[in-house]
């Protein structure tokens, strides 16, 4: 199953690039790869801190946190399902910058449009009611 996922760190812009300069080929040739087969967004939060959101298989997820350890180190990044506050509407992506919030919300709508379900619509109506529908919402119901 395919879900979204927020990985946050309290990395600046500078201390990634300083970090990945320094990190072996092998981790490197490692990310890059990992980078061209996930959908994801990299942006610097409200915060000075770098940021993603990511559509990941459990799979994917593994070998991302597992990369991510290797490069930063365990424990100074955190990664959480924002699945369901996206598809409820809750999630607030703080980024300053309106090209990469353009970009957010563009994976958003691939993930949704691709694997948005029935009953992650049927909990939508539940917890918010069939006013909160949207014309994506309708069309899973009808399918």
């Amino acid at each position: 199953m395919r879900r979204l996922y927020r990985f946050e760190s309290r990395f600046t812009e500078e201390d990634t690039e300083r970090i990945m300069e320094e990190i072996e080929a092998h981790l490197w040739e490692s990310a890059a790869k990992y980078a061209e087969d996930v959908d994801y967004v990299e942006f610097i939060d409200d915060d000075g801190f770098e940021a993603s959101i990511c559509s990941l298989s459990e799979i994917e997820l593994d070998r991302g946190t597992s990369i991510m350890n290797s490069i930063y180190g365990e424990g100074t990044f955190s990664v959480r399902d924002v699945t369901e506050e996206i598809i409820m509407e809750r999630h607030e992506i703080r980024c300053p910058e309106e090209k990469t919030r353009n970009l957010i919300e563009g994976l958003i709508e691939r993930h949704l449009d691709e694997y948005l379900t029935k009953d992650e619509v049927l909990d939508k109506i539940s917890q918010l009611g069939i006013e909160s529908l949207n014309k994506r919402d309708y069309m899973i119901l009808e399918s």
